[in-house]
Formats: structure tokens, sequence, C-alpha cells
């Protein structure tokens, strides 16, 4: 349960603009995390405005996109943003096994090298762990139009399938 209390847009008529503009920017739906959010509307606009740029305006490719976010809910053991980003992950065009694999994903051979770098640098930057200096990143990566190209820095993840 949450400890901030959901909000009823319905109830309160100067949200219906925002709580609309979510639906519509979020597939019809008003998920938890903005129904907390809109105890504050400025900060609700804030991160709706911040997170449509990083989903759905940015050059990432979806599948890399979700790919760092599933991995970013896995280090920080963060089982609803993971469960919320399922359905999102599997139509970017992961697959289960492979979400199933992102625990010990050192170990699977589920992921390309674009894709391994990902999780690698996505794991990388955002554990505590000690050790972690030293993941291997590959050297060679694709840029927005699908073409390899050698020495762009791998924490961008800058790759198209």
């Amino acid at each position: 349960m949450a400890r901030v209390p959901y909000i009823d847009d319905t109830s309160n008529p100067q949200l219906t603009p925002l709580a609309d503009r979510i639906r519509a920017e979020r597939g019809g739906r008003l998920f938890n995390l903005y129904k907390i959010l809109l105890n504050n509307p400025r900060i609700a606009e804030g991160w709706l405005a911040l997170f449509t740029a990083i989903r759905q305006q940015s050059e990432l490719h979806g599948r890399y996109r979700e790919l760092a976010i599933m991995m970013v809910a896995v280090i920080n053991a963060a089982e609803y943003e993971y469960v919320q980003h399922i359905p999102f992950a599997l139509k970017a065009g992961l697959t289960q096994a492979q979400l199933d694999a992102l625990r010990d994903w050192r170990s699977s051979a589920l992921f390309e090298e674009a894709g391994f770098g990902c999780v690698g640098a996505r794991e990388y930057l955002d554990s505590t762990i000690p050790g972690l200096a030293d993941v291997e990143r590959p050297s060679r990566l694709l840029d927005g139009e699908g073409i390899a190209v050698e020495g762009k820095r791998p924490g961008t993840c800058s790759l198209q399938p």
C-alpha cells in the first residue's frame, strides 16, 4: 500500500486536464504512480514531461530503453516498476526468457553484444556493489542508423536493432 494517498482525479475538476493528458500519453491509463504524483500537480507535470521525452521522443531504441529500465528495477529490487514494465518490455521486443535472465545476465547467452553493453552499463551506473568498475563493455556500438561505430561511449547505449 502506498504511503501517500492516491488522488482520484474525477473528484477534483482542476486536475482533469492534466489527468487527461497523462492518460493520452500513457495509453489511456492513469497508473498508480500518477495518482500519487497528482498530490502535487507541478511535480506530476514535470515527471510526465521528462518521462514522455525519455520513453517516446528519444533516439534510443525501445528495446534498449526497456532493457535499461528493467535492469534498474532488478538492481533496486523495485518489484512494482519491474511488473509494470513487463508489457512494455515485451512489446519493445524483449522476450520473457530475457527478462527472466536479467538477475543473472552475465551467465546468459540471451543478450547480444549491444544488449549486454546496455545492461552492463546500467548495472555499473546504478549499483553500489563494490568491484563493478571492471564491467566489460563492447567496443563497437551501433549509431542511430544501425551502423557499427567504433569508439562511441558505451554508457550512452545509442543503439538500434
